[in-house]
């Protein structure tokens, strides 16, 4: 056998059972037998050698050149704590953050899908992200793996759960059941078309297709797939009968310019074609969903939150046309007679254009913006002031440092600084009007430095230092929900200066809230398990909006667009 390689056998070894290489001096080697002392001599093992793995039965003689740099630990996955109760269309962020090497290696990550309930099309965003993010789209359990990799091995599978349900609070309208899903521009729409028995699992899934209007008609009958039609105009848009109106450019010969069948589709008491808060969406608020889209085309539609499908269209004389490779969305938009604004969307591209009213068209109903309680940009409020209307209560590194900036802001053209200091908080809060019962917060957050800040609902005199009611806070690298004295839900590292949108929606009645970070329902870990809804303080009722920064180290954060609604 030529020296200097290493092999298998069986049979005697040549150095006894437990034997192992310990980390030598450099031109020092094992003496043979010996489990830790280290010589100048020469070993039994060659330098740079190492003992391989054998098969059982077999143990090793002076063999292969496997050297001691090329020794790796398997890397250790870890895919998170199981996510509950996550209602259909919600973007949930699984977690990979605890995944760890031995060696300090870097990692890779692969997340799959191994089962997933019938139907569901649903797909990572990224599956080598090491947070990604993925929307189920069928109620059910989803079994997820996570298999990290050094390059040179890769860790056993780690698996998570989640399973979803068809949604918290459904909504029935007209005989109809609907969930809420918010899109990737942060607004809340109802999961399907209208007339839809579910939310669609492909872009040609004739169950979420829905009903076909035409322009600013009631849900009279005329929508449904098979109903009837009729050339006799329309000479009452509020009693326009149950049947499909052909042979025009418009179904109705009076309201012209649109106005009455605007303001019909407007409404959102639930005495329209939208259930009570919902609305029909304008021109641009369906223009803002197609600009956020990966691509603009078909695939980009369904791709995106809100699986919006190919569902075609039921022209002018009744006849359906593009049925699975076009869809048509109205809006409450009105152009010139005899015309209305829609979304299309086909395989080759998408846009906002204009179609004849009497054309038969899928609705998505929106919830619309309520009017601002609070309403803070501070674009308007000179450079080194406190905006009006904010209140310090406590100075953190100084009443000067709280203050208004130009040099750093999301949108044009100034941000809101606030500093505190190690055991000095810096606390700015407003006072609203009133609060009301189911009440939104958001704002965009950028953390300079330090580890340490909070966006919150609170109750500064309640107390000695004020109560947090409940809401986000960034300490030690860091995103949590939390409040005074209760658990602190951690829900993602986030990196500093770097800008963060934040919407948090609390239900004072309920005593819970939920937050998003940019878009996504965020998730938050407190002793192993997962929740998407957090506790507020249970006996402290809200009075302000709170913006904070310092005390446990000194940090700096900026927010901008601070709202209320």
């Amino acid at each position: 056998m030529a020296q200097g390689t290493v092999h298998c056998i069986k049979g005697n070894t040549v150095s006894p059972p437990g034997l192992y290489i310990p980390t030598c001096p450099n031109g020092e080697r094992m003496i043979q037998g010996d489990k830790s002392t280290c010589t100048t001599a020469q070993a039994v093992i060659p330098p740079g050698f190492t003992l391989p793995e054998c098969p059982d039965g077999e143990q090793l003689e002076q063999g292969t050149n496997k050297t001691c740099n090329d020794i790796n630990t398997i890397p250790n996955a870890n895919a998170g704590a199981d996510q509950r109760d996550i209602a259909v269309g919600t973007a949930v962020i699984l977690d990979g953050t605890g995944s760890w090497d031995a060696d300090g290696d870097n990692l890779s990550y692969l997340w799959m899908i191994k089962t997933k309930p019938a139907g569901s099309m649903t797909v990572f965003s990224d599956a080598t992200l090491e947070e990604p993010t993925f929307s189920p789209d069928k109620e059910g359990s989803y079994m997820i793996e996570l298999v990290v990799s050094d390059e040179m091995a890769e860790s056993v599978p780690s698996s998570v759960e989640v399973t979803a349900i068809a949604c918290a609070d459904p909504i029935t309208h007209n005989g109809s059941s609907y969930c809420k899903v918010t899109s990737a521009t942060g607004r809340v729409w109802l999961d399907r078309n209208l007339g839809a028995t579910q939310a669609c699992t492909e872009h040609n899934d004739t169950a979420c297709y829905g009903d076909y209007y035409q322009w600013g008609r009631k849900a009279d009958g005329h929508e449904k797939l098979c109903s009837k039609t009729t050339t006799v105009q329309a000479a009452d848009v509020e009693n326009a009968g149950i049947k499909f109106i052909t042979g025009d450019w418009d179904w109705a010969s009076v309201d012209s310019d649109g106005d009455m069948r605007s303001t019909n589709w407007s409404a959102v008491d639930g005495s329209s074609v939208c259930p009570a808060d919902f609305r029909v969406p304008t021109d641009d608020e369906l223009d803002t969903e197609r600009k956020s889209w990966e691509s603009n085309n078909s695939g980009g539609a369904f791709e995106s939150l809100l699986r919006w499908p190919s569902a075609g269209s039921r022209s002018s004389n009744g006849q359906f046309g593009y049925v699975d490779h076009i869809g048509y969305v109205w809006s409450t938009s009105a152009s010139d007679s005899p015309y209305s604004r829609g979304l299309s969307f086909s395989i080759s591209d998408a846009s906002v254009d204009e179609g004849a009213r009497s054309m038969g068209m899928s609705i998505r109903c929106i919830q619309p913006i309520p009017p601002m309680i609070i309403d803070d940009n501070f674009d308007n409020d000179a450079v080194g002031t406190l905006p009006p209307g904010w209140i310090i209560k406590y100075n953190g590194t100084g009443d000067a440092n709280q203050k208004v900036i130009d040099t750093v802001y999301k949108s044009p053209d100034h941000s809101f600084q606030i500093e505190g200091r190690s055991g000095w908080a810096a606390s700015i809060y407003k006072t609203p009007a009133a609060i009301p019962d189911k009440v939104t917060v958001k704002s965009n957050i950028y953390v300079v430095s330090g580890v340490a800040g909070s966006f919150t609902l609170n109750n500064k005199d309640i107390g000695p230092w004020g109560t947090f009611v409940g809401g986000l806070q960034f300490k030690d690298g860091k995103f949590s929900a939390f409040y005074s004295g209760g658990n602190i839900y951690e829900i993602t590292a986030f990196t500093p200066q770097q800008w963060y949108h934040v919407k948090i929606v609390y239900d004072n009645p309920a005593k819970t809230y939920q937050i998003y970070i940019d878009g996504a329902l965020a998730s938050g870990t407190y002793d192993g398990t997962s929740y998407t809804t957090f506790p507020m303080h249970p006996s402290v009722s809200p009075a302000q909006v709170a913006l904070g920064a310092g005390y446990f180290t000194t940090a700096k954060v900026f927010f901008d667009d601070v709202k209320m609604y």
